[in-house]
């Protein structure tokens, strides 16, 4: 979303401006918490309702119009570095509960948009664990449903708390107030056995850089090792396996460097690769 977009709404909604006011400062889960009551006030406020009509209405009168930010099923309605406000789209009963259930890595605020009462399912992961670090052995616990009316609010943990809409026989929307992500990855999980079902990285810019590493290791420019070397120090730890991986490929002993020097990195996924990727150049030789 572009400054000047979330400016003109900002200076319109002022229940927005106090919602999202200081979002830049850095806050753990129970500091972003403490916008409850703010957001709550938005729930009950009239401008948002002007606010998605009058979206709406330019979109249907300009088929052309371009929808920045959003996607199927979610509505972007104002977005910063620091937050995202989205209006959610419940599933239909006659699609079903959908297979997968999605993990957050941002905290985020839950309400009821429309109608009046929304229905929620809660799931948790019973004991902390490092969000980074996947793991298929940790299953979700159920936490059942729960019916969400408007003004009140769900508060929702990064990773440790996975909030699903239940499938509505109407249309029903929710609102979602979200932080910045506070973890580099993105849990799914198979909701017939609860299990993690992948990660996926919570950044877009983690993804570009694995794309772009992939593709220039297809390429293979004369420089491609050396610049890719220099993100084996990135601090997301896939896209430095990613890159100490892709030059290992590329030129040998920059890759035994690389290597060598993964084993004492400070994830186990790393480490671990590091060993197999060094045993399996050791047997190559053999």
């Amino acid at each position: 979303m572009t400054p000047e977009r979330l400016q003109e709404r900002l200076e319109r909604w002022p229940e927005l401006a106090m919602l999202v006011a200081d979002a830049s400062v850095a806050e753990d889960a129970e500091g972003f918490f403490a916008r409850a009551d703010a957001f709550a006030a938005l729930l009950g406020s009239p401008g948002l309702h002007e606010l998605v009509r009058r979206e709406l209405t330019a979109l249907v009168a300009d088929p052309a119009r371009n929808v920045q930010d959003s996607f199927e099923g979610v509505w972007v309605i104002a977005a910063g570095e620091a937050f995202e406000l989205t209006l959610v789209t419940a599933p239909e009963v006659d699609d079903g509960r959908p297979a997968i259930l999605h993990g957050s890595p941002r905290h985020r605020l839950v309400g009821a948009f429309w109608p009046e009462a929304i229905e929620v399912e809660l799931f948790r992961h019973p004991r902390p664990h490092p969000s980074d670090v996947f793991d298929v052995s940790l299953v979700l616990e159920p936490f059942g449903a729960r019916t969400l009316r408007r003004g009140e609010v769900l508060r929702q943990r990064a990773w440790f708390d996975v909030v699903e809409l239940a499938p509505a026989s109407a249309p029903a929307y929710a609102l979602v107030f979200a932080s910045a992500p506070v973890d580099r990855l993105r849990w799914t999980y198979e909701r017939a056995s609860l299990r993690p079902h992948r990660p996926t990285p919570a950044s877009l810019a983690a993804s570009h850089l694995e794309y772009a590493i992939g593709t220039l290791v297809h390429l293979e420019p004369p420089d491609a090792a050396e610049a890719i070397a220099g993100l084996a120090t990135h601090p997301a730890h896939h896209v430095r396996w990613s890159a100490i991986r892709a030059v290992s490929g590329l030129d040998r002993e920059r890759g035994l460097v690389l290597l060598r020097g993964a084993l004492a990195d400070p994830h186990p996924h790393v480490r671990n690769a590091a060993r197999r990727g060094l045993a399996g150049l050791d047997e190559g030789e053999a």
